[in-house]
């Protein structure tokens, strides 16, 4: 019995550490760096090679690659058109909650940093951005415009899985 009580707790806290480890979401497209990461635990960054995308995974003690195939392109035939039936009102509901849902998920995203260097290539346009780009400068916020015609943008944004998954609960399980 005690084996069962062991056993249920390390999977507990599995559990609890995959919940509460911190996801981070980071851009930047100056040096071409971008990963998804499960702090401590996972890392996964995409990049193009040899006319295919691979996903790098890095996981403790094994880093592996994942290449994605593109599938094959299929012929369309045609199909003799069916009549469409009448929707149910009940399809907006489900389409009002799933953008509740989008909405809930991105508001658990925090932002930590966000560097913008921005050049329109027009010199009036960019005149015009100085102001409200000082507006919305901030410690973690910092957008710049330049007259060099270089563009740049990094940002890292971060969250906790047991964040993403309350919005779920929400919208399928509480509002039914």
């Amino acid at each position: 019995m005690v084996i069962v009580f062991v056993i249920a707790g390390m999977m507990f806290l599995t559990l609890a550490l995959l919940l509460l480890a911190p996801f981070r979401v980071y851009v930047n497209t100056a040096s071409n760096e971008y990963y998804i990461s499960l702090q401590g635990i996972a890392r996964f960054s995409p990049r193009f090679q040899q006319d295919q995308w691979v996903i790098s995974a890095k996981v403790p003690f094994y880093t592996f690659e994942i290449p994605l195939k593109s599938s094959p392109e299929k012929k369309k035939e045609a199909k003799p058109k069916k009549e469409r039936k009448k929707r149910s009102s009940r399809t907006h509901l489900r389409f009002s909650s799933l953008l509740r849902l989008l909405k809930r998920l991105i508001r658990s995203f925090r932002v930590r940093k966000l560097y913008l260097d921005l050049d329109t290539g027009s010199y009036p346009l960019n005149a015009q951005l100085v102001p409200l780009f000082l507006l919305v400068k901030s410690d973690v916020i910092s957008l710049n415009t330049n007259f060099q015609g270089v563009n740049r943008c990094e940002f890292l944004l971060t969250s906790r899985p047991i964040k993403m998954v309350w919005p779920f609960v929400q919208c399928f399980v509480l509002e039914n």
